[in-house]
């Protein structure tokens, strides 16, 4: 199995203020983001509810037949997707909206991950995932910023040992699964429910960042197939005009064309 580099540290990007803007580019290449919770619903609290990935969930679908890690992974895309989403809303001044979205969010529960933690040999971070709640709770965005890079370096592990073909099904999964929630977050290019429209923005840039290690492999192979992963999810960043606008212009479908594309570049990459 040709080896993959090592994710890189978390950025969190800058969200634009609310209101008509220029697409933007939002996540950097080769970066993987991690998931916690405010106090309210703490992250590592047992959620009561099914995840998108979970059994019965809205993702379902996209994970039909998947090998187990694949959907490990997706799961894990996931969980992450969401402290992204909370660090990038309390670095942009909107920590209340931050705390909001964890607390409704089907996929800030830690617990929800345990199992496959394990059987994945994968050690555990609920320590981190306890202290990214504590910091979403407080007033200090440096503290917000300093907690998710905590997750994140425990998170990070969750691919290492998975082979490029995993790597890439994960991508394609969480591409699907956010075509979903963009379907059901924007009506008529009008934020009919914020949650989701903000979920789907999470779980494509997982989806990109996960692509970004396949494109920084040394293998060629695997490479190029990231490489051609990231074209195909870029226009995606369209979709997106901030994480608070009330208007978003677009069509679910292009996550759906882009996890076709991503499908077709990465036959043939090696499987564990």
């Amino acid at each position: 199995m040709p080896d993959l580099p090592r994710k890189p540290r978390l950025v969190v990007p800058t969200i634009p203020p609310a209101g008509p803007a220029l697409p933007r580019r939002f996540v950097i290449a080769g970066t993987i983001v991690t998931l916690g919770a405010a106090a309210a619903r703490p992250v590592y609290a047992e959620s009561g509810e099914g995840g998108e990935g979970g059994e019965g969930g809205e993702g379902a679908a996209a994970l039909e037949g998947a090998d187990p890690a694949v959907e490990f992974l997706t799961e894990v895309g996931l969980y992450e997707a969401q402290v992204l989403i909370a660090a990038a809303l309390y670095a942009a001044g909107e920590a209340a909206t931050a705390r909001e979205h964890l607390e409704y969010s089907h996929h800030a529960a830690y617990e929800d991950l345990e199992h496959g933690l394990a059987e994945h040999g994968v050690p555990a971070f609920e320590a981190e995932a306890k202290g990214f709640a504590a910091a979403v709770a407080g007033e200090d965005p440096a503290a917000v910023a300093a907690a998710a890079e905590a997750v994140h370096a425990g998170a990070a592990r969750a691919s290492e040992g998975l082979s490029p073909a995993d790597i890439a099904g994960a991508v394609q999964a969480l591409l699907r699964i956010a075509s979903e929630d963009y379907t059901g977050g924007v009506t008529d290019g009008e934020v009919t429910a914020p949650q989701e429209y903000r979920d789907a923005w999470g779980f494509t840039a997982a989806a990109k960042g996960l692509a970004g290690q396949l494109a920084a492999s040394a293998d060629a192979k695997v490479a190029a197939a990231g490489q051609k992963a990231l074209a195909a999810i870029a226009p995606l960043d369209a979709l997106f005009p901030s994480l608070t606008s009330a208007r978003a212009e677009g069509d679910a479908a292009d996550f759906l064309g882009a996890a076709a594309r991503i499908e077709l570049a990465a036959s043939g990459l090696p499987r564990s």
